[in-house]
């Protein structure tokens, strides 16, 4: 398994050179890794002061410490780690996370509510990408209709042009208003 994750990291993860032929090297050797905050800063690219926060905050709950009280991570915390930065990009806060890894150490019995916050986490995040769609459509409109306004030295020009060609995924501003009235329409049915 840790195999697989320092493949992953290696692949995916922006990593150091020096430090990836270091952990190269240690699972040559057959040597379990332990990291200090600074080795997990660098290859998750998370700010060591975001790593001790989450400990801070008891996202880490099982995180191991020395008899000097410095955080020591294994194979567990990484995936612990990336979950947790994950789902921190996906909008949710650190209360919601801290319920999650909770509900998570209660086993199976709380399969059904992890299912739901995610669930409901996919439903939010489809939401963000059609409000998104759409600005990105407006975004496209303007560009080519400044576009074309630029070409003819003429903004009026443009609009006439724009009316004549309508150019493939690009909509006004005023059929964007018409679709919406048309969503709500069959919404509300």
């Amino acid at each position: 398994m840790l195999t697989y994750y320092i493949k992953f990291l290696f692949t995916y993860c922006k990593i150091h050179l020096m430090f990836k032929k270091y952990l190269a090297f240690l699972l040559l050797q057959g040597v379990f890794v332990k990291y200090r905050v600074s080795d997990i800063s660098k290859l998750l690219s998370i700010p060591a002061s975001t790593l001790r926060y989450y400990d801070n905050q008891g996202l880490l709950p099982n995180l191991e410490k020395n008899e000097s009280g410095i955080r020591i991570f294994q194979e567990k915390d990484i995936e612990i780690l990336y979950s947790i930065n994950c789902l921190k990009k996906a909008g949710l806060s650190i209360k919601d996370i801290k319920k999650y890894i909770y509900l998570i150490e209660q086993g199976d019995s709380t399969i059904e509510q992890r299912y739901k916050i995610f669930l409901n986490k996919k439903k939010d995040l489809i939401n963000e990408i059609k409000k998104l769609n759409e600005i990105l459509e407006f975004v496209e409109y303007k560009t080519w209709l400044y576009e074309k306004a630029k070409e003819t030295g003429s903004f009026t020009k443009a609009m006439e042009i724009f009316s004549s060609v309508k150019p493939k995924n690009v909509i006004s501003v005023k059929q964007a208003i018409e679709l919406k009235k048309e969503e709500h329409k069959q919404q509300g049915k």
